[in-house]
């Protein structure tokens, strides 16, 4: 187990260790030990309750026999690939769908929580359909994803078909490169009902998200009655005049360098070799709003904010004092858009300009 990774009732999940030909594999156990069940010795930790300690002797009494059946083919595999194999062929053993989504989403979204919570979500409703929390591989079968998919529409959750079937997709994806070596031709999760079964587009109306050159102007000389919607409305366009700048960089922002400003992207620095590096020239107009609000050690003083998810909570609710619908992120989706089809700069310079990178093209064709 590992101390120091407590699970949210404030017990420990035991892990099964394996070393061979000097490396080392965990595997996860259903089973969960409370704080005063086990105790610090001399080789790690030892359980006291005789019932866990009678469970767990059995789970590696049935390691013991898969490994001596397997003879002298476990030299040639590391712990990794040998746990594999003892596992593959009992279903009672098969890999956990639920277990590796949860383990996944929490490795692979680091840094964007809003990403992770959708595939959470989007797990958590699938065991609510199938009334389970634990999902073996071939038990998502088309069948499954047909009947998963009607029974969102059933509830009114049209937008969620595309948007959670889309994420156990991604998800059983990463799921079977976890646990298929292909080199070693080793198929531990045999089926893709995703081979069959197409994930069906999203047909909710995607509201608006770009501004008209007039649009935009007529905010920007918007005048505001109070402080608040003053304020909302010279960070919206600061947004615009630094690329579409986002609530979270402009919270972070670093003081200016020879007149430009320059930061690593947080949605994806934790995902670029380049660390989402962006420099940008502070043009007039910014500067001009960047005097009223100047920081010290950042670029605004936004030190009425306890974090950045309430500075734009509390700047959209403003910006729809300005005009209905109106919302941050449109900054930065309308500076794309009049950047491409009014100034005719390439798809692959407003890309760059937006620090894009996987499927540059494509992304930057939706703003």
């Amino acid at each position: 187990m590992f101390e120091d990774k407590p699970l949210a009732d404030g017990s420990f999940r035991v892990f099964l260790r394996l070393t061979n030909n000097y490396t080392r594999a965990y595997r996860a156990t259903a089973i969960k030990v409370a704080p005063g069940q086990f105790e610090k010795s001399k080789h790690g930790y030892l359980i006291k309750d005789k019932r866990i300690n009678l469970m767990l002797s059995r789970l590696v009494n049935d390691m013991e026999l898969a490994i001596l059946d397997l003879g002298i083919k476990t030299q040639h595999y590391s712990a990794s690939l040998l746990m594999k194999v003892i596992f593959a062929g009992d279903k009672k053993r098969q890999p956990d769908f639920v277990d590796f989504s949860r383990y996944y989403i929490k490795k692979a979204f680091v840094g964007r929580e809003g990403t992770g919570v959708i595939y959470t979500t989007a797990v958590r409703r699938m065991c609510d359909y199938m009334n389970k929390n634990v999902i073996r591989a071939d038990e998502i079968t088309v069948k499954v994803l047909k009947g998963f998919e009607g029974w969102l529409r059933d509830r009114g959750m049209e937008r969620g078909v595309s948007l959670y079937l889309g994420a156990i997709q991604k998800l059983f994806k990463e799921f079977r490169l976890e646990y298929n070596d292909y080199d070693a031709d080793l198929i531990i999760i045999k089926s893709n009902p995703f081979e069959a079964y197409r994930v069906p587009k999203s047909t909710t109306k995607r509201k608006k998200r770009t501004l008209t050159l007039q649009e935009l102007t007529r905010i920007r000389d918007y005048e505001c009655k109070n402080y608040k919607d003053a304020f909302a409305r010279d960070m919206f366009m600061l947004s615009f005049y630094l690329v579409g700048m986002n609530t979270r960089d402009l919270y972070d922002c670093p003081v200016p360098v020879l007149g430009r400003i320059e930061y690593n992207r947080g949605k994806t620095k934790g995902r670029r070799e380049d660390q989402a590096f962006l420099s940008i020239k502070i043009e007039p107009e910014a500067q001009a709003i960047i005097d009223k609000y100047e920081g010290k050690k950042t670029l605004l003083d936004l030190k009425d904010f306890v974090s950045f998810k309430q500075f734009n909570n509390i700047l959209n609710k403003h910006l729809k004092n300005i005009a209905p619908g109106l919302f941050f992120y449109m900054g930065r989706h309308t500076w794309a858009t009049l950047a491409r089809n009014k100034c005719n700069v390439s798809k692959d310079d407003v890309a760059m300009a937006l620090n894009h990178i996987d499927q540059v093209l494509k992304t930057t064709d939706t703003y």
